[in-house]
This record gives structure tokens, sequence and C-alpha cells, in this order.
């Protein structure tokens, strides 16, 4: 069991998920949205049901599991939602996989697990460029210049960046930067619906990576994980279960 800061609970629970295999041992997150001397305090009670869920062989096969406000989560899809209230956590059209009560934790579904990735002996710098309209390539093109190896797009819709980005998108991944693509909305899969300028198409012709189903920040820790790796191996079918 692994107890953690909030902010950034879900980064270190899908690095969890992408590198360990959790079918022996369940591995359960969680933490506190109030400290344990504030009133109110849903600190002990997270951790209590934290090791009821770790202890329960319910768990087991389930991969990395954060605990919060008696609700189980899969690593794979959990999002900090709120930023102070006891509900902090949510899966945004993925709901959770069960809840604890009264001591018991009950699981309703499994989730489909990532395949583990082998880890280098360092990450490297992976950025996050996020599209809006009428925002230029320029944040793109300082991430690919200053050194990142990586950059995950937050796209909007299916997968779709602004015309004017393609030609620094080609600049950057003929450089060598690994670039991938996920969508900013909170339920849906990536798809080439459209070949317009900046669509998901012509982005996936460019050598883009589909990163479906997952959040920029979690699209980011796997390809962090897979660029450790001296190999450009692990970059084969990185995102293929989703």
């Amino acid at each position: 069991m692994v107890t953690h800061g909030t902010d950034t609970l879900e980064d270190t629970a899908y690095f969890l998920q992408s590198t360990l295999h959790a079918d022996a041992c369940p591995i359960v997150v969680t933490g506190s949205q109030r400290v344990p001397h504030e009133q109110g305090s849903d600190a002990y009670t997270n951790l209590a049901q934290a090791i009821v869920v770790a202890a329960s062989e319910a768990a087991r096969g389930a991969g990395v599991l954060v605990v919060f406000n008696e609700s189980i989560f899969s690593a794979n899809n959990v999002r900090k939602a709120n930023s102070f209230q006891v509900n902090g956590f949510e899966a945004p059209g993925f709901g959770h996989l069960g809840y604890v009560d009264q001591g018991s934790a009950t699981l309703l579904q499994k989730p489909v697990l990532p395949t583990p990735l082998a880890l280098g002996a360092a990450l490297p710098r992976v950025d996050i460029v996020p599209v809006a309209l009428g925002m230029g390539p320029e944040l793109f093109q300082a991430s690919a210049h200053s050194g990142a190896q990586g950059i995950v797009i937050d796209g909007i819709g299916r997968g779709h960046v602004p015309p004017t980005w393609m030609p620094a998108i080609r600049d950057a991944i003929q450089a060598g930067v690994t670039v991938a693509i996920t969508s900013s909305c909170l339920q849906g899969p990536l798809h080439q619906a459209y070949e317009f300028t900046g669509s998901l198409h012509e982005l996936e012709s460019a050598g883009v990576l589909r990163a479906s189903n997952l959040s920029a920040r979690k699209a980011r820790v796997r390809l962090a994980v897979a660029l450790s790796q001296p190999s450009t191996d692990a970059l084969q079918n990185l995102f293929p279960y989703y």
C-alpha cells in the first residue's frame, strides 16, 4: 500500500500500473484531501479502507487500485476531480470498480491492464502541450527545441490540432522527438473521423502515436517509461490495449 499526496497521486498510480506486475500482490494507493489534524479529516478513513482493499482477495488481479472516499478506482482512469472536498477522485466515463463498506471490499468489475514496461535508469523529459482555439505552435516548438525527448499533445475532439501545428510536428519528429496525441475530452476514444490538416489522420501519417482513453498526464507517464529504454522497441504498440 502507498500513501501519497493527492495532487500527483494519479501520476504515481499509473506509473506503478505501467511498470509493475500486480497480479500476485494488490497495490493500493490512497491519500487524503484534509490533513490528519484538520476537522473532518478523511486521512484515517481512507487509510483504513485502503488496508481493507489491499488485504482483500477480490483485489487480486485488478492491477493498481486507488481507494478514496469509500470508492475503488483503477489507476488506468482515475483523476483528481475536486481540489478540496473529500470526494476528490473520479474516473470520468469509466466509473469506479467497487466500494468499501463496513470493513469489506466489493469489486464489481476488473479493468483491462496495460502490458508492463521495462524501466530504464532514468525517466527522460516528456512535456505536455495543450491545444486551444486560436493557439499557435510556439509552445510546442519551444518544448521540442529545448530538450524534450517526448511530447504529449493534449488535443481536441477526436485527436486534432490546429492546421498551423503540422509543420512544427513534422520537424520535431524528424529531429527525433517522439510525439503522442490524446484528447482533452473526459470521455471517448480517438478516431480518424476527418482528413483535414491537423486531423488525427494526418497526425498519425506524420508518425504521431495515438493514446486513446488516457489523460495527457497518464500518456506522458507511459511514454516516459518507454523512452527510458535505449531501444525504441517499447514504442511499438505502446498504447495497444486502449
